[in-house]
């Protein structure tokens, strides 16, 4: 019995048959819970679910019925929607959930699913930004690891002031991207994929190919190679595309390149 089938909530990309979904629960989440005023010029913003689609990935969790309860916006690469972030940093933003699903877990799931995906990437930290009139979902993060940065407090405009909560991520579960041998942080918190001495022919082999094996969790990757990019798909964490394209060895790795 699948998840869907079960009725137990599950987290997966977006497809553009979610949208209008989506729209209304984060339009409803925001205003609805007081956050946005409905006159705002950010609601249209909340509703247009297809410019984020393309801007950041997009998921959403699943309930009963195949029935979108909950979404988030996911920046690992940069772009519009990493407003506040530095180099290695993953944002996400617009997390909301459906009154009707709260309490069930959706926003925990569509959060966890977030940092797999930004270790995945290799990202070294999250920044997001909150209201400060979102208390529940201050204690959502809390309880996930991310912590109070009142240094990155800003404000987008004059009328609206945001918390920041950052979270390392270098605590998580690690694998090398490639040859996908199991590591975890360090109390110094250095990057187990960046320890000094550590790899260093698998991370000169990865700045000439694409990665095999997936950051987060470890599986054997599915790998695409173009004559303009690469693309490395994950079953669990999705897919990642990097172009200029990495020059592929087309003979496999001798037993001393993965030590």
């Amino acid at each position: 019995m699948s998840a869907q089938d079960s009725g137990a909530l599950f987290v997966r990309e977006a497809s553009a048959a979610d949208h209008p979904a989506i729209a209304a629960l984060t339009v409803a989440a925001y205003v609805g819970g007081g956050f946005t005023a409905p006159d705002s010029d950010y609601v249209p913003t909340l509703a247009d679910v297809t410019s984020r689609a393309g801007a950041a990935d997009v998921l959403v969790a699943v309930g009963g019925g195949g029935v979108v309860v909950g979404s988030v916006a996911l920046a690992v690469d940069g772009g519009p929607y990493a407003e506040n972030a530095g180099p290695g940093d993953a944002v996400f933003r617009m997390l909301a959930v459906s009154p009707s699903a709260r309490g069930r877990g959706a926003g925990e799931q569509l959060v966890r699913a977030c940092l797999e995906r930004a270790v995945a990437a290799g990202r070294d930290r999250f920044v997001i930004s909150t209201q400060p009139s979102m208390t529940a979902a201050h204690r959502l993060y809390e309880r996930l690891g991310f912590r109070r940065n009142p240094a990155g407090d800003w404000s987008p405009r004059p009328d609206v002031s945001l918390w920041s909560y950052t979270r390392e991520l270098v605590d998580l579960p690690a694998w090398c991207a490639h040859c996908g041998s199991a590591k975890r942080g360090r109390p110094d918190g250095s990057r187990p994929d960046r320890w000094p001495g550590e790899h260093g022919k698998c991370r000169a082999a990865l700045a000439m190919e694409p990665p095999r094996y997936c950051r987060a969790c470890g599986r054997r990757l599915i790998v695409q190679v173009t004559a303009t990019s690469w693309r490395s798909t994950c079953s669990r964490h999705g897919a990642r595309t990097a172009a200029p394209p990495p020059r592929v060895r087309t003979a496999p790795p001798r037993s001393g390149d993965e030590t």
